[in-house]
């Protein structure tokens, strides 16, 4: 139920971003670069012949730029994270495995959400700009323990929502506060080790990523 919620407010989200102009205060040049840290939370729960649910918390920095379109009061942007998990759980039909970040060679993800937004609230100092999209996930990592190893790259895909709150303390260069919501559907995992298998499939993934950063304004 909460799942088939999330999945309408984004689509719901998604067309608000479409028609955004009607929302955009005047007609005002905007091309911002973002960038910062973020703290992203991973959801997923695979339902097929062996069902699989997956939590990840992590740590990495984000960067985005968006720009209006000519003579309209919306544009584009594109948002992208590059993020290390410390800490991944998965349940195996109850059972219950543990793991951090020390605990592979390496381990890190790349987000990235496209699409179209527009500024909803704009004052002297403080905007409000908000956008919807695609999205796109994917990991690599490598596991090794006992002088074998596991190599696992996935990615998952579908939709998201953006929004900054940003204070301005120059006509160039201000702060932000801001979220990424995303919802994904569908997912590709390959694994290689002492056996290599590879699945793929529909998907119940959600993904919060906060962050907070500075803005440069052209």
């Amino acid at each position: 139920m909460k799942m088939n919620y999330l999945k309408k407010t984004l689509i719901v989200a998604l067309l608000i971003a479409l028609k955004a102009n009607v929302f955009a205060l005047g007609d005002v040049s905007d091309r911002t670069l973002s960038a910062g840290v973020t703290v992203p939370f991973f959801y997923q729960n695979i339902k097929n012949d062996d069902p699989v649910e997956t939590k990840i918390f992590g740590v990495g920095l984000n960067i985005n730029y968006r720009q209006l379109f000519p003579n309209s009061k919306a544009g584009f942007f594109t948002d992208a994270s590059v993020f290390m998990p410390i800490s991944r759980s998965e349940n195996y039909d109850g059972t219950s495995v543990t793991s951090k970040f020390n605990d592979y060679e390496y381990y890190f993800g790349i987000d990235s959400l496209s699409g179209i937004y527009s500024v909803l609230l704009r004052s002297n100092s403080i905007a409000i700009p908000f956008g919807a999209g695609i999205h796109l996930d994917g990991m690599m990592s490598k596991y090794a323990r006992d002088s074998s190893s596991i190599k696992k790259m996935g990615y998952t895909a579908g939709v998201g929502i953006w929004s900054n709150f940003e204070v301005s303390v120059s006509s160039s260069i201000g702060f932000f506060g801001g979220v990424k919501v995303l919802y994904d559907f569908y997912y590709y995992t390959s694994v290689k080790g002492s056996s290599n298998s590879s699945d793929k499939g529909l998907t119940n993934s959600v993904e919060v990523l906060p962050a907070i950063g500075l803005i440069f304004h052209f």
